[in-house]
Formats: C-alpha cells, sequence, structure tokens
C-alpha cells in the first residue's frame, strides 16, 4: 500500500496530505498481521487452514479467464503461504528453548533494548517485509525463546525498518512523492522513539489493557496488542 501510494502521488492522482493520511492508516493496518499470528496461529493447527485455502486458490488462479478472479485466486494462494510459513517457523523454533536455554533473550531488563530494535529493524528491512518480521517475533515469544519485552522492543524495531520500502520505492520519484516517503519515515521513527522512551510504562499500559479486555495470558496476543496500541499512539501525536 505505502508503494501504491507513493506510485499515485508520483502521477499526481493523490495529494501529498491524501497520501500521508493513507500512511497513518497503513501503519495501524499493518497491526492486523499481529493479530493473525497470535489469533490464528498457536490455537489451531493451521496446515488444516492453510492447505484448502491453497488448493482454492490455485483452481481459481489457473482455471479462471477473467482478470479479476486469477487475481483473487493469487491473493488467496499468497495467503495460504503465509500460515504455511508461519507453521514453519513454529515447527523451527520448537525445542529451541530446551536445547539453548533463554537465560539471556527472557530477561525482564529493558537495558537492552536497542539490540533488539537493531535486530527488528534489519530482519525488516532485509526481507522487506514488517508482515514476516513480526510474524518471527511473535512467534519466537509465544515459544519462550524471548520475553515480551525484548519482544516489544524488536515489534518498534521492525515497525521502523518498514520504512525502508518506501525510501526505496522513492528513488527517481517527483518531489511529492520523496516528501510523503520522508513522512513514511519521520511518522514511524518519532512513534518508535516515544515508545521505547516509555517501555516500562507502556508495557505495564498494554497489560493493564489486555486484562481490562479479558485478553488471554499470551506472549503473542500481548504483543498484537502492543504494535496496535503505540501505532494508534502514533497517529494521534503526529
Amino acid at each position: 500500500v505505502t508503494v501504491a501510494t507513493i506510485g499515485f502521488v508520483n502521477a499526481g492522482v493523490l495529494t501529498l496530505r491524501q497520501a500521508i493520511g493513507v500512511i497513518f492508516g497503513t501503519n495501524v493496518g499493518t497491526t492486523i498481521t499481529g493479530w493473525l499470528v497470535s489469533l490464528v496461529g498457536f490455537d489451531i493447527k493451521i496446515e488444516a487452514l492453510a492447505m484448502p485455502i491453497l488448493a482454492v486458490g490455485v483452481i481459481i488462479r489457473y482455471t479462471s479467464t477473467l482478470k479479476r478472479r486469477r487475481g483473487f485466486g493469487q491473493s488467496l494462494i499468497g495467503f495460504a503461504l503465509f500460515f504455511l510459513g508461519l507453521s514453519i517457523l513454529k515447527s523451527a523454533f520448537s525445542g529451541v528453548t530446551e536445547n539453548f536455554g533463554t537465560d539471556i533473550f527472557t530477561t525482564s531488563n529493558v537495558s537492552g533494548a536497542w539490540i533488539f530494535v537493531l535486530l527488528g529493524f534489519f530482519i525488516t528491512a532485509l526481507t522487506q517485509s514488517s508482515s514476516a518480521a513480526i510474524a518471527i517475533i511473535l512467534t519466537a515469544a509465544g515459544e519462550g525463546i524471548i520475553g515480551v519485552n525484548v519482544a516489544a522492543a524488536a515489534v518498534i524495531g521492525a515497525n521502523i525498518g518498514t520504512t525502508s520500502t518506501a525510501v526505496i520505492a522513492a528513488f527517481n520519484a517527483t518531489p511529492n512523492a520523496k516528501r510523503v516517503a520522508a513522512g513514511h519515515v519521520a511518522f514511524n521513527v518519532i512513534t518508535g522513539l516515544v515508545a521505547l522512551s516509555l517501555l516500562p510504562l507502556f508495557i505495564w499500559f498494554v497489560s493493564a489493557a489486555g486484562h481490562l479486555i479479558g485478553m488471554k495470558d499470551q506472549p503473542a496476543l500481548f504483543l498484537a496488542l502492543f504494535h496496535t496500541l503505540f501505532n494508534l499512539l502514533g497517529v494521534i501525536l503526529i
């Protein structure tokens, strides 16, 4: 959506003000990945959900003569492959805790949060997908490999790292398109710095909010709520 928005501004379809509003929305909208991972990825057998969707998507993609239907089939394929990838992540992470221990990673001390901010940033920049990074972080937290405090810092880093896509898309673009990318970077960096500076207080607030709405005591759910709330906070601040 970010890349498409920059393209629309570059073509003169959207104004800078309109595009910045869309960027705000994408930052909140991308948090749905965390909810999908936490609500679906840990409570059901993922393959049972993914394989039928994949089969339907392939059938629609390769049998339909209409372009829109083929596009719908391809989107179903991508959705199913995301869940299959999550299943592989779960399998890969299982047993790591018993084999290697987690004393360094599950500490409640947030003084080393910057390391995990950078980790989240680099995973997102390398994969060019905050969804992939968030899935990795939430799965690792769900398996007990990293604690929620450092996982929250990694989520902040992933949120900042996702701006790399906009920066790349703005190369050789119009001045207004470059301003959209700059606005995206500014929004995510400011939001991340505020959340990081208030991390202990924010973690307490998210925990209290989670208990208030009857949320299960699961790290992945906690992190999904954390990701959503600090992006909403960013929209309010900006």
